[in-house]
């Protein structure tokens, strides 16, 4: 099973919204449309800039999630993980330049996408 990154948000934010309790989903540089039965529940926030930090604990989050999206288990340890994918977001990017947030939501999509499918094809 395959699923689209984007399909994959929409799927999130609805069932953030009904279904599970006392959770909130913060979305960066996501440009898509969300289901229209959430509409009235989205609140828009403009946030200037990301830090490793707030990456570190994306990365940790995506890592937990991996399983779910590719029906695998991720191969390395989860700090390895979130440590290669800083590199690799710093990579592309330059974390310090503020303002970042559009810049970065845009690579970690990319790169969410990449891993995700790097690891179906295994």
């Amino acid at each position: 099973m395959t699923i689209d990154c984007n399909d994959f948000i929409k799927s999130l934010a609805y069932a953030v919204q009904n279904d599970i309790k006392n959770a909130r989903l913060i979305l960066a540089g996501f440009k898509d449309g969300l289901p229209i039965e959430i509409q009235p529940f989205v609140r828009k926030v403009e946030l200037s800039s990301f830090g490793n930090d707030d990456l570190s604990t994306f990365f940790g989050c995506f890592y937990d999630m991996l399983p779910m999206l590719t029906e695998k288990c991720p191969t390395q340890a989860k700090g390895d993980f979130i440590n290669e994918s800083l590199l690799a977001l710093e990579s592309v990017v330059d974390i310090n330049k503020r303002p970042n947030v559009e810049t970065i939501g845009v690579q970690l999509k990319d790169y969410c996408d990449i891993v995700i499918n790097k690891m179906i094809a295994a």
